[in-house]
């Protein structure tokens, strides 16, 4: 995993990685946080914060608009898997 961040960091410099207790992305401080320990599942939820980061999502108007958010981060979130390397559990997505 901290290979995993160190990478992240270098390829996304404007973007502040911390740990934290749940998985967020802060569009406002250009910040994700991620859990560590979150049931061995802590790359699915680093790398989907991530996909809403790439993808400037900020917000949402409706709760159909969240869900399609969601939807395209998770698919982001795969695309990152698949490109750093890194298992993903797809039965977590």
């Amino acid at each position: 995993m901290e290979k995993l961040i160190h990478k992240l960091k270098q390829d996304h410099p404007g973007l502040v990685f911390n740990s934290g207790r749940l998985h967020c992305w802060s569009p406002d401080k250009g910040q994700i946080f991620y859990a560590e320990s979150e049931r061995g599942h802590s790359i699915e939820g680093l790398l989907h914060e991530l996909g809403h980061a790439r993808l400037d999502h900020s917000g949402y108007i409706s709760d159909l608009d969240l869900l399609q958010k969601e939807v395209e981060a998770w698919q982001e979130a795969q695309c990152l898997a698949e490109l750093y390397g890194v298992k993903f559990d797809e039965d977590y997505m």
